[in-house]
């Protein structure tokens, strides 16, 4: 063949080329089309605006839930598809929470890379940082980007310092939680201005020239775990406008007897007193809390009622609401002697581990007394004792204002608990339809019970109840 046909056939097949790669490329494009619709067909959700996707995954990123963190969130939401991906790193809102704890298993090792890709996707907008043992370069990180923390809790293992030498201007900083592993361990940076500082929490840190470290005229929320109780009095004494305080104190150092002549401390704001322990109440005949509302109460001593009785006569205060944990659960007279001298107490929570069969049957008639006169609601909480209906009801009935009752069962002791119970010698009958009754005037009743006995006797009586 000559070369003149050699170069037409050439030019042949190269014309049939393009117009089948034209004919290829028009079916591909066909065909992601056709992609795209099946996809609107089969995830509708990839048709949402883009301002409402971001909405959704806001909601998703910041809801509170112990089974994930909100640091693993944003990063699975970015890994799904492409869009997901556009629609996240295009939203700083979704990178400002920052979460790495022992809830977060073999993140650690990756926390540096992780805690420089939020701070970069977050933008400028303030950071919440929550990191359980950082290593130096997470508190350098921390140290150079302080400025923009709203909030801010690390929890150390060894002596350390966070990495800010100088006073800095934190304009979002609101809650602050520092947490050592073992006493003195943490030395708190040096803050300049933190309007905004409402909530500090601090356990095992070394407060080295305290006074000039934070504005604790301006905190609202105060915890402090494991600190000399007189350094503790110390700092309640710097903060006038506290609404929220909780101590939990271990150490047996007492303080001297405070003198009658001394002005007592007064905290007209504070509504919510939480002690932990025993060693803690000796803070209290400092103290004279006029808007006291909500009380906890761990761990009380011998002289606990005493303690309390001398602050509400010195307060004229009214706590409404009490949680009351004894050190020993079978100890009722001193229960007792501590809801006597509260008796504006509306709403009632008991901690009843470890209580056995006859002191519940105890505590049920002394509940049932007119000890409690302004209850309105109570619980029994982590109960590991079999209750008798026919005792709770009574108990009940007893208490005429009562609006609410719950029973939760110690987890740990559940298998072996029917939680309520009744014996041969008691009028089942008789105790189901009055507790149906109580219901039905509108007493709200939680009670669990392994075999549902009961709850199907009450449903069998509600076919009668009145809509």
């Amino acid at each position: 063949m000559s070369g003149a046909k050699l170069r037409s056939r050439l030019a042949q097949i190269e014309e049939q080329i393009a117009s089948l790669q034209s004919h290829l490329t028009r079916l591909q494009a066909d065909r992601q089309d056709i992609i795209d619709q099946l996809a609107v067909v089969v995830y509708p959700v990839l048709t949402l605006p883009h301002d409402v996707t971001a909405e959704i995954f806001l909601r998703y990123v910041h809801e509170d839930d112990d089974d994930l963190s909100s640091t693993c969130r944003p990063i699975l939401i970015a890994s799904v598809c492409a869009l997901w991906r556009e629609v996240a790193l295009s939203n700083p809102c979704l990178w400002t929470r920052f979460d790495i704890t022992n809830r977060s298993p073999g993140a650690w090792d990756h926390t540096v890379d992780l805690l420089r890709t939020f701070i970069s996707r977050s933008g400028v907008l303030p950071l919440d940082l929550r990191i359980s043992l950082p290593r130096s370069e997470v508190l350098d990180l921390v140290g150079k980007h302080f400025s923009r923390c709203r909030s801010l809790e690390l929890e150390f293992a060894a002596q350390t310092s966070i990495p800010i030498n100088t006073p800095v201007q934190v304009p979002h900083l609101t809650s602050l939680n520092f947490r050592g592993g073992s006493s003195e361990s943490v030395t708190l940076p040096p803050l300049l201005d933190a309007p905004r500082l409402r909530e500090l929490e601090l356990q095992s840190i070394s407060l080295l020239d305290w006074r000039n470290r934070l504005p604790w005229s301006q905190l609202t929320t105060l915890r402090l775990h494991q600190k000399p109780l007189a350094e503790c009095l110390e700092m309640v004494l710097q903060t006038p406008n506290l609404e929220i305080l909780e101590l939990s104190h271990y150490a047996d150092d007492m303080l001297d007897e405070p003198d009658e002549s001394r002005q007592h401390q007064i905290l007209a704001r504070l509504h919510t007193l939480d002690f932990s322990n025993i060693y803690s109440y000796g803070i209290i005949p400092y103290l004279t809390l006029p808007a006291l509302r909500d009380l906890s109460v761990i761990q009380p001593g011998t002289d606990c009622a005493d303690i309390l009785e001398n602050l509400m006569e010195r307060s004229q205060c009214s706590p409404t609401t009490l949680f009351l944990s004894t050190e020993d659960p079978n100890d009722l007279h001193r229960i007792a002697s501590i809801l006597a001298v509260l008796p504006t107490i509306s709403s009632l929570k008991l901690d009843c581990d470890s209580m056995d069969d006859v002191s519940f049957e105890e505590l049920l008639e002394l509940l049932g007394s007119s000890i409690c006169p302004a209850l309105t609601s109570l619980t029994l909480r982590e109960c590991t004792a079999e209750l008798r209906l026919t005792s709770l009801v009574d108990m009940l009935q007893s208490n005429q204002r009562l609006t609410s009752f719950k029973l939760t069962v110690d987890k740990d002791t559940a298998v072996e608990t029917d939680g309520v119970v009744y014996t041969a010698d008691d009028d089942l009958e008789d105790a189901v339809d009055q507790l149906h009754q109580l219901c039905v005037a509108g007493l709200k009743v939680d009670i669990p019970s392994k075999n549902d006995w009961l709850k199907d006797a009450m449903n069998a009586r509600m076919l009668d109840a009145p809509s």
